[in-house]
């Protein structure tokens, strides 16, 4: 299936040069500017990553993507009013709701994890992950040290554009954002928990994660200035595995 994709105004992402962030596109389904740690690599001693992108279900999802390391088991859930669209995509019709995800650590002595979390999601009145609502939280839902959403190192938005559907005949935009996190002394497994607005679609998420020592916060001397990376308005045609609607109905 063909898709055009284009954005609705020019958009400059702000990223720190030394917050971890790489700047290679992954190229995953839903996901159109996702990207890769440049810290470390996939697969690396000490790492996770998983990655969603068809949801067969309203719980229990593995990521269908990818994941590291192979005996790790994240599984991501959404609690009702959510359901399963068609298109392999979670969304609700009937108020806000809550998902989260259950990503595996390694457990004992460390520094702690850098995490960093993307997530695509469609748009309705502008909302769709809702402001506030992004965390990591200890499995049984205590807080983390780090993973607040006030606590959050680093933000960005990576895409933001309209997608149209040939089979509805109509547009729909997605937001990609992503979050950076530190847990100090915290090695143990997490669950990243979020919120969507009634009418956005949860398109896909991405997690890594890796032990290391404490990242600067955005701003210090030690990142030593600035990368920009310019996102001006552009029309495309790519050929995707499975079909967008518009924003207001499920994906």
């Amino acid at each position: 299936m063909n898709h055009v994709f284009r954005t609705k105004m020019p958009v400059a992402v702000f990223l720190m040069a030394g917050a971890v962030i790489g700047t290679g596109r992954v190229q995953a389904g839903d996901a159109q500017a996702f990207v890769g740690p440049s810290a470390w690599s996939v697969g690396a001693p000490g790492s996770t990553y998983q990655e969603w992108d068809n949801f067969t279900a309203r719980t229990d999802n593995v990521p269908d993507v990818g994941k590291f390391p192979g005996h790790f088991n994240p599984v991501l859930s959404a609690a009702p009013p959510a359901l399963r669209t068609g298109t392999n995509n979670l969304y609700a019709f009937s108020g806000n709701w809550n998902w989260w995800a259950k990503i595996p650590n390694y457990g004992g002595p460390g520094p702690g994890p850098h995490v960093i979390v993307q997530v695509a999601a469609s748009l309705y009145n502008n909302q769709g992950v809702l402001p506030g609502t992004l965390a990591l939280v200890q499995p049984d839902g205590s807080p983390i040290v780090g993973g607040s959403s006030t606590e959050v190192l680093h933000t960005a938005s990576l895409f933001e554009g309209q997608i149209y559907s040939p089979a509805t005949d109509s547009w729909s935009t997605t937001r990609e954002s992503l979050w950076e996190f530190y847990l100090p002394g915290y090695t143990g497994d997490f669950r990243l928990v979020g919120a969507n607005s009634i009418h956005s679609s949860l398109l896909a998420v991405r997690v890594d994660s890796m032990i290391t020592e404490p990242v600067p916060e955005p701003g210090a001397a030690a990142l030593g200035g600035m990368l920009l990376v310019g996102i001006g308005l552009v029309r495309l045609v790519r050929r995707s595995h499975r079909r967008r609607s518009t924003c207001g109905s499920p994906r």
